[in-house]
């Protein structure tokens, strides 16, 4: 588990605070980095999709240089036109099973993306993943690969960028969740292509709209979805809770995706963009658990939760919820967004 008030996006580069709680992927101006010098070569085995290098089985690590390849292939995320040459490997799966790709220990500016069994269907694609020697290395993590499809891992680089890749393929355990008894269930419509949260989609709503919890005296657990959908959106939730007195809370999650929380403060002047929205933040593996707990109050709080990347899980994934400390009481039940702003006025 990583806690830091800036959250790191697997699909792009560092974003601010407060802009790291959107639903759509924000794209960072990038500097070339200086790598290898292509060769366009070309090889018999490994330089396109008709003769790939073949993996008989997963997990696998494979090394090479991407200099001595051709170009071929380009998918854009975010970053457009790239012509750097690229090596093809084939894995046609026998089970459905999920896998993280792993570039970071190569030695220039990756790319990666997977096609399942033609080009241009993409699977998940992935530029800077802020790991390896420069942070412009790559890593997906919890993609979903199904029986009887063959896919394709396309090993590319940014711009003009080639050089020694060290391609690692591991297969995790999968994460499976069930609703806890006595959990409340979310009860948001599963997000898909072409999806408007007026559900609980908080600031990235329009209007803002918010999910409110009331207190208990005991552990609140809340069972719902989410997922990534359309060019690099993703479904975020936001709970909102009202404290009268202090109340130290601890709100944490575990999800079937890489999962990020963020602890917000809306009692600010300029509420969704004030800069200082964020107070704290946690991003963690699928099944892994994360947590935030802070001493807040009295005032309005916000707990959002979603997936940490902005491509590559399918909507209806599972999230759960748990929030411990909040014992109100609260007037949230009656609380609409107009009515809210009118008390921090």
């Amino acid at each position: 588990m990583r806690v830091a008030t800036l959250a790191v996006v697997l699909l792009a580069a560092l974003v601010a605070a407060s802009g790291a709680t959107t639903d759509q992927l924000v794209v960072a101006e990038k500097d070339p980095v200086a790598g290898g010098t292509a060769t366009f070569e070309g090889r018999g085995i490994g330089d396109n999709m008709e003769f790939p290098f073949v993996l008989a089985d997963l997990p696998v690590t494979v090394t090479g240089n991407t200099c001595e390849y051709l170009n071929d292939y380009d998918v854009v995320c975010p970053y457009p036109e790239s012509t750097a040459p690229d090596v093809v490997y084939a894995y046609t799966a026998t089970a459905d099973l999920v896998v993280n790709i792993d570039l970071c220990a190569s030695s220039y500016d990756t790319k990666v993306y997977i096609f399942e069994n033609v080009e241009g269907n993409v699977v998940c694609c992935n530029d800077d993943a802020d790991c390896g020697v420069t942070g412009y290395q790559s890593f997906m993590e919890n993609v979903f690969l199904y029986a009887g499809n063959t896919y394709y891992f396309v090993v590319d680089g940014y711009n003009e960028d080639c050089g020694e890749y060290v391609l690692q393929i591991d297969v995790p355990s999968p994460c499976d969740l069930n609703p806890p008894a006595g959990a409340i269930i979310e009860g948001e419509p599963v997000c898909g292509a072409g999806y408007v949260d007026t559900f609980n989609g908080g600031c990235n709503a329009e209007p803002p709209v918010f999910q409110p919890v009331g207190p208990s005296s005991g552990t609140i657990t809340i069972f719902g979805t989410s997922g990534t959908f359309d060019d690099y959106s993703r479904d975020t939730d936001w709970y909102q809770i009202y404290i009268s007195a202090p109340n130290t809370i601890t709100f944490s999650a575990t999800a079937e995706f890489p999962v990020l929380i963020f602890f917000l403060d809306a009692n600010l002047p300029l509420g969704c963009d004030d800069p200082g929205l964020v107070i704290s933040s946690a991003t963690g593996s699928p099944c892994e658990v994360v947590s935030l707990t802070e001493t807040v109050g009295p005032g309005l709080y916000w707990l959002w939760v979603g997936p940490s990347v902005f491509g590559c899980q399918p909507c209806g994934l599972e999230y759960i919820v748990t929030i411990d400390g909040y014992t109100g009481p609260s007037p949230v039940e009656d609380a609409s967004w107009t009515t809210i702003k009118a008390l921090y006025r």
